[in-house]
């Protein structure tokens, strides 16, 4: 019988065996059966590699994590699932495909939360605006590696420097606002915007009227047919006591295809203004952050006046019209609703990813608490590049081994590599358990004197539900499937692992970090902010010395 895909709520459910917050780490997903979770869970997939698992829906795609690995007599690999956006998404249809069986089976997620719909800058916010506001600064923390210029680095150096130098003052305006979309707009076509409102195009529509005989100047077959229905001989007569008729009259109008799409993108652009200021709170000083409010109010105000005028909003998908193609004005602004348009899309697959992200950023935090490590240096590092676009989630490319660093004390000396366990080819230096614990970030640690190799395994948990798990609970898990690990290679292998956890937890609310220890597992939970970013840097780097000091001292 082939071996069963299984839904994991924590990423080392392979290994553990209590349940966390009422939830088995591993739950088999069976022919017809539903899987009930907790949306706050990390969830993952370990597939088998024969079996195929598709998630319905053509924009869910699961993106695997690290290379296979041997477990319960078969072979398997770790695959992250993507966050529902809308309403329906809280239950996920499976279709698992074997060599001699197809299968279905469902997910079904407790406290889900969907994609929260844009909201004013001054409405209250609820769980999912917490989340998204909590997506984007995450978003904007990563993005500080870009040179001031929006142009990408083309070495690792200046790029480490610059985003070390963002994560490490709690001085709010340190760096510019990042370049976002909503900046190259405010700065391209306030202009064009301002003009255009001022000046909508307007179309001298005709529409029949009853109007005076002497009145009329133009009707058409619909005001015949209605004349020579009217009851009398003559002109005169039909027109009945009033003597008015049906005519012809020229109308200004504004509700054209063309106003409809100007609306529409003063509203989507006020909303992504707003986004844009609830996650750069910090650079309220900085140009960009200036330029992005005057922006917002400008295509406030606008929208609001064009939507009194009575135009209504455009029906999707819309199609361009010659005006929008060719009129030199409207050209500019098809354009920039297009971008606004795909940019809403990818903030969609940003929530998608949301996990993944958070992953990013936790990889990217993991080297600059290394560096603040008393006497810890750098000895290379991998070059750093952010993407332009997204890939599932993650922004930042880094190699396989994305830094060297060095810790000296008196006499020792120990080099610490920072490894990617979410690559699908693997380093050699990464052990197989290693993948079947489902680590983002395993940092391997050689005594330079003896050669005596030890690891820490870290793991990112971000849960998309409306009531986070205790980290306390994610430790004890942790703890328990390291332990049940070292046994195995202990008892079937004959090797002595000497190894350390460290999980570290999203916080949307806690301005704080905060952090604790269960057996060999550390925890740390912390978020992006701005006011307390240099401490969770130095609260990272307290917690990584004294999980490598428990090792080899």
């Amino acid at each position: 019988m082939p071996a069963l895909p299984f839904l994991l709520t924590v990423p080392w459910g392979l290994y553990a065996e209590t349940p966390i917050s009422g939830a088995a780490p591993r739950v088999p997903l069976r022919d017809g059966a539903t899987a009930q979770v907790m949306a706050a869970h990390g969830l993952m997939l370990a597939i088998p590699t024969a079996a195929r698992v598709l998630v319905a829906g053509r924009r869910l795609h699961m993106q695997q994590e690290g290379a296979p690995f041997d477990w319960a007599q078969d072979r398997f690999a770790m695959h992250a699932l993507p966050s529902g956006i809308r309403p329906e998404e809280r239950t996920l249809a499976l279709a698992i495909g074997a060599p001699d069986t197809e299968m279905a089976a469902s997910i079904e997620l407790d406290g889900y939360l969907a994609k929260p719909q844009k909201r004013q800058s001054d409405a209250p916010a609820n769980d999912g605006d917490r989340i998204q506001d909590f997506i984007l600064k995450v978003l904007s923390r990563i993005r500080e590696a870009e040179a001031s210029d929006g142009e990408r680095p083309a070495g690792g150096v200046a790029a480490w420097s610059r985003i070390a130098a963002a994560w490490t003052t709690t001085e709010a305006n340190a760096l510019d606002a990042p370049k976002e979309l909503i900046v190259e707009h405010a700065e391209t076509y306030r202009c064009v915007l301002m003009e255009v409102a001022q000046h909508p195009r307007r179309v001298l529509a005709r529409v029949r009227r009853l109007m005076p005989l002497d009145r009329v100047q133009e009707i058409d077959k619909g005001c015949i047919d209605w004349l020579i229905r009217q009851p009398g001989t003559s002109i005169e007569e039909k027109a009945g006591p009033r003597q008015a008729v049906l005519g012809i009259a020229r109308e200004e109008n504004l509700n054209t295809l063309e106003n409809r799409v100007l609306k529409d993108l003063l509203r989507h652009s006020t909303m992504e203004a707003n986004g844009y200021l609830r996650a750069n709170k910090r650079y309220a000083a900085s140009e960009r952050y200036r330029l992005v409010a005057a922006y917002g109010g400008l295509c406030r105000r606008t929208w609001r006046e064009l939507e009194a005028q009575g135009i209504a909003d455009p029906t999707h998908p819309v199609t361009p019209n010659y005006v929008l193609q060719h009129d030199a004005r409207y050209r500019s602004i098809w354009k920039a609703y297009q971008e606004v348009l795909g940019d809403e899309r990818r903030q969609d697959d940003t929530w998608r990813w949301q996990r993944r992200l958070w992953s990013d950023f936790v990889r990217l935090s993991v080297h600059i608490a290394l560096g603040r490590i008393r006497g810890c240096r750098p000895v290379a590092l991998s070059p750093l590049r952010i993407r332009r676009e997204q890939g599932r989630g993650r922004w930042s490319d880094l190699a396989q081994q994305s830094g060297l660093f060095l810790l000296r004390r008196p006499g020792r000396d120990l080099a610490i590599s920072v490894l990617d366990a979410t690559l699908p080819d693997g380093h050699p230096s990464l052990r197989p358990w290693q993948h079947a614990l489902g680590a983002t970030i395993v940092l391997a640690v050689e005594d330079c004197a003896t050669g005596r190799q030890t690891a820490i395994c870290v793991w990112p948990i971000h849960g998309t539900g409306s009531e986070p798990i205790a980290l306390q609970e994610f430790m004890a898990s942790a703890d328990e499937a390291l332990r049940i690990v070292v046994d195995e290679e202990r008892r079937y292998r004959d090797v002595r692992e000497e190894v350390r956890g460290l999980v570290i937890r999203s916080s949307l609310d806690m301005a704080n970090p905060d952090w604790g220890q269960q057996g060999r597992v550390y925890g740390l939970a912390m978020g992006p902010s701005a006011e307390m970013i240099e401490e969770t840097m130095e609260m990272g780097a307290m917690v990584l010395e004294d999980a490598i000091t428990s090792l080899h001292w």
